[in-house]
């Protein structure tokens, strides 16, 4: 390895030796610095260095060709200068170079793991590739900058989209980028979306039904062909489970004799308990079954549960006079109906399967009699309170 005083000249007239493959040479004015000379005849500079743990590195500075002499000098001293402090430039390189891109981390990393853990993957799958990939899709995880993230959480605002839906983008962004840390991928040392505010949502609907509303929805199910709407509507408003829980629902997880379903996964990933009252034993008791069919309420044609229900859905709905009820609000009458009747928000939320009480109270809704009941009740103290008072007063007057 010859060390010599390298020139604009020397670099340009040095060649590789016909019975070698390469020949490098050292610049005795600045340290570190080599030139690769390749019987090719291409050539390129390097630096050379032994990092903090002892071990020789030969850093990849440009090809000589694009890279003057003065340029390469200067560049390999900042080298040797980070590798004196402990940095390690060609351990950085190899990381960089291990930094996927947005849509390449999604694909291999995160809509795989939805796909296990999450039971609407879909949905995520849906808005990565509607509102999401669009932005960040060649994006190198490294380069997403806070900015990015506020643009795209605007965008769907300016776009139309309420402000729930747009929130919903980044709440998203902000699960997918805390597993990029949890999995402690390259490039990634914070959070972009930590510290963005939610827009604020205006747009949340307290719908439940009322006994009476109940009666109607009942006639008009009655009168519906389909051989399987009202023992599924039913058993949603009984059990305030959710829709695909009760389509998916098997005979298998029915225990009769200690009254509890088991829904083996729910939409926090785990299995969750639902109490069986009697109404809803009775409804099962009168299921018929099928054979080779383990679903209680399958299609009767294709023995599998349904896929879509809402036409017939809506049809009902509107006979019986209420044309914005969602199935989902049956979940909400179900709430809405234990906090009525006096049950506890905690038994409330263990029913629901909630995580936390807080999104138990979203769906707690107390009924127009049950307040005004509650505001008759604190009159009626009141005003006793005071004609004890003055009953009171005049005696001693």
């Amino acid at each position: 390895m010859p060390v010599v005083r390298l020139t604009v000249a020397a670099v340009k007239n040095l060649q590789c030796d016909k019975n070698k493959k390469k020949e490098n040479y050292f610049d005795t004015l600045c340290k570190g610095l080599m030139l690769e000379i390749r019987v090719s005849g291409g050539k390129t500079w390097y630096a050379r260095y032994y990092n903090s743990h002892g071990k020789l590195r030969h850093y990849k500075i440009a090809n000589a060709e694009q890279l003057s002499l003065k340029e390469a000098r200067n560049i390999c001293k900042e080298i040797i200068a980070k590798s004196l402090t402990g940095l390690d430039p060609v351990e950085k390189r190899n990381q960089l170079k291990k930094v996927l891109t947005f849509s390449e981390f999604i694909e291999q990393h995160y809509l795989p793991h939805a796909m296990i853990y999450k039971r609407s993957w879909k949905n995520d799958a849906a808005l990565l590739k509607n509102h999401i990939l669009p932005f960040l899709k060649e994006k190198y995880l490294d380069k997403i900058s806070k900015q990015d993230i506020v643009n795209i959480h605007q965008q769907r605002l300016f776009a139309g989209a309420a402000p729930a839906s747009a929130n919903r983008v980044l709440t998203l962004l902000s699960r997918i980028f805390n597993l990029a840390l949890q999995w402690e991928m390259s490039g990634i040392l914070k959070n972009p979306v930590k510290g963005i505010s939610l827009f604020t949502e205006n747009n949340i609907r307290d719908y439940y039904l009322t006994s009476k509303q109940w009666h109607n929805l009942e006639m008009a199910m009655e009168q519906t062909p389909h051989p399987m709407l009202r023992n599924i509507i039913t058993m949603l408003v009984l059990t305030g489970a959710r829709r695909q829980e009760v389509l998916e629902a098997k005979w298998s997880d029915i225990d009769i004799q200690c009254k509890l379903w088991r829904i083996p996964m729910s939409k926090s990933g785990k299995a969750r308990y639902v109490p069986l009252s009697k109404q809803v034993l009775a409804l099962l008791a009168n299921m018929p079954k099928y054979e080779q069919c383990s679903f209680i309420f399958p299609n009767p044609k294709t023995k599998k549960p349904y896929t879509c229900l809402f036409w017939i859905w809506n049809r009902v709905r509107r006979k019986a006079g209420l044309p914005n009820l969602r199935l989902h609000d049956l979940r909400h009458s179900f709430a809405s109906f234990l906090i009525n009747a006096g049950r506890s928000l905690y038994e409330v939320q263990k029913i629901l399967g909630h995580s936390n009480l807080q999104m138990t109270q979203r769906y707690a809704h107390l009924s127009k009699e049950t307040l005004l009941e509650a505001v008759d009740m604190a009159g009626s103290l009141i005003y006793s309170t005071e004609r004890k008072k003055q009953k009171k007063f005049e005696k001693i007057c």
